[in-house]
Parts: structure tokens; C-alpha cells; sequence
């Protein structure tokens, strides 16, 4: 497929942007794997390659760890919050299933004899 050239003025141009902040987080002592965003609690969850889990919060404009996990087992392959931003489905590469809450409580876990790879929720987060 062909895209038609920038003209001179934008082209290398950086695109406009609302970025309102921009703070390095410090926490995982190895690469950032899994990301994701809990749009109903303002919260942004991180995986790095060693397992560590991270759920940052905003506090007074400045982010910072409100939980911390790590299984040491296993790497996190893939994390989802259901529509509500009420629980957190984790997936290991190993085979385990966590379900968590908000507040960091565990709901229900599963060791599977399967590589797991994706994790998603049903539209109504129930499954």
C-alpha cells in the first residue's frame, strides 16, 4: 500500500500530545513485560521479566506502589481487569491462574498443565 508523502513542514514533525506528566516509575529491576490500565480505579499494573508484579496508584500527582506481588515461579505472560476494574485475571507462562481483587485480595486460583499465553474476561466480567 502507498501512502501519500508529509509535505515539507510536518514531515519528522512529533504529533500533538495531552501528555499532562511524565514520571519514570522505579520498582522492576528487569524489563517491563505486561501492561495494563484499570480505567474505573485509576490504576496502571505492571509486569516485569522476572514475575514482579507492580499496581501503581496516582497519589497527590505523584505515582507510586500501592501492591506488590511475585510469585517467584513463573513469568507473567498476560494480565486483564474485567470492565468494572473490580478484579485482575493473571496468567503465567507455567500454567497458573490467579483472579485478585482491587484491594489485593486473592479470589480464586488454578495450577493448569498448559502454557498459558492470553488471558481475556467475558464482556460481563464474570468468566
Amino acid at each position: 500500500m502507498l501512502w501519500p508523502s508529509q509535505d515539507a513542514k510536518t514531515k519528522g514533525a512529533a504529533p500533538a500530545s495531552n501528555l499532562s506528566m511524565n514520571q519514570t516509575l522505579e520498582g522492576h529491576n528487569g524489563s517491563v513485560m505486561v501492561v495494563n490500565w484499570n480505567e474505573n480505579y485509576r490504576k496502571l499494573t505492571t509486569s516485569d521479566q522476572y514475575g514482579l508484579i507492580i499496581v501503581w496508584m496516582l497519589h497527590k500527582g505523584m505515582w507510586f506502589e500501592e501492591m506488590i506481588n511475585n510469585r517467584n515461579k513463573s513469568v507473567v505472560r498476560d494480565m486483564k481487569w474485567t470492565s468494572d476494574g473490580q478484579k485482575i485475571c493473571i496468567v503465567y507462562e507455567d500454567g497458573a491462574v490467579i483472579v485478585g481483587s482491587v484491594d489485593g485480595n486473592r479470589l480464586w486460583g488454578k495450577e493448569l498443565a498448559l502454557s498459558l499465553a492470553l488471558v481475556e474476561w467475558s464482556p460481563d466480567g464474570r468468566t
